[in-house]
């Protein structure tokens, strides 16, 4: 059966088949939590995943087989949030043939990663802009565990993860929570401010424009660090801002891919995985799944 496009409805019918209770329709208790489950299991709402499938529109994407179903971007999206070992994964969805759903899971992922032109915008940092604030977004890095490489590098070490890592350089409008910017792997012993100043970020700015970041940010006139402020006021916004930053980086590590050690090749797998990730939760906030708003007013000439 082909599926040129998917609805919120079907794709719930989908993975309510997949990993759902049999029994849950029997009362709207029992489907409710059916429902809380089944989108627990695949880390986002059936509107996103039915989304998300209309935009990677198989039937006429070359590279994507027509075989394809939307049950394999459900094993996908359930692969990237549990991240579980081969045998617990295909009991998960269902019984099936292990090199089936590892052919499956290494399609979608790459084209759920390609959907990151449409969805993470670096435009988008100016929505909702008062005009006045030089600061747009707020900027930092995460870190994600990946198997020690051979032969050591000690470049790769995290002294977030105390073990061997990639850093994504992540920014997030301020006024509205949007995801703007990934950039990334870097090796997690790279210095944030080297990323920034030669790695893309600082050359995307406008003239006189800057960004909030932590501490770990030092020497460049386009970074305000937290004791850069005029007001009690201002320095109290700029923390909720770089708190409600945190709080993405959080939300991209509920999936489990970026949050346990990486168990697939780091150097062809991980960038794809980190990305297919950053648009899953950037869909899911423009979905209706909003971020906290933060008032921000700090001025700094």
């Amino acid at each position: 059966m082909l599926f040129p496009s998917l609805s919120e409805e079907l794709c719930g019918e989908l993975a309510r088949d997949l990993f759902g209770n049999p029994n849950a329709n029997k009362n709207k208790t029992n489907a409710a939590l059916d429902k809380e489950i089944c989108e627990s299991l695949i880390g986002t709402p059936y509107r996103v995943a039915a989304e998300l499938w209309n935009m990677i529109n198989p039937l006429e994407n070359d590279q994507i087989p027509q075989e394809a179903h939307p049950n394999h971007l459900l094993w996908t999206l359930c692969f990237l949030k549990n991240y579980c070992s081969e045998p617990v994964m295909v009991r998960l969805v269902g019984f099936v043939d292990p090199k089936t759903f590892r052919k499956w899971v290494w399609i979608f992922i790459p084209a759920i990663a390609a959907q990151r032109v449409d969805v993470i915008k670096w435009i988008r940092r100016f929505e909702e802009w008062d005009h006045q604030t030089v600061c747009v977004i707020t900027v930092d890095g995460v870190d994600c565990a990946i198997q020690e490489p051979w032969p050591f590098d000690e470049a790769i070490f995290s002294k977030k993860l105390n073990g061997p890592g990639y850093k994504y350089e992540i920014g997030i409008c301020i006024a509205t929570g949007v995801i703007v910017w990934v950039n990334g792997p870097f090796k997690a012993g790279k210095n944030d401010k080297t990323i920034f100043e030669e790695d893309g970020l600082m050359n995307a700015l406008c003239d006189n424009e800057c960004v909030e970041v932590d501490m770990g940010y030092q020497g460049l006139d386009e970074l305000k660090n937290p004791k850069m402020y005029q007001t009690q006021k201002a320095g109290k916004q700029k923390s909720k801002a770089r708190a409600r930053h945190e709080n993405v980086n959080g939300e991209l590590k509920k999936f489990a891919v970026l949050d346990q050690v990486f168990r697939h090749d780091p150097l062809t797998k991980h960038k794809c995985c980190f990305e297919a990730v950053a648009v899953i939760c950037q869909m899911r906030h423009d979905q209706g799944g909003r971020r906290n708003t933060v008032e921000y007013g700090a001025t700094y000439y």
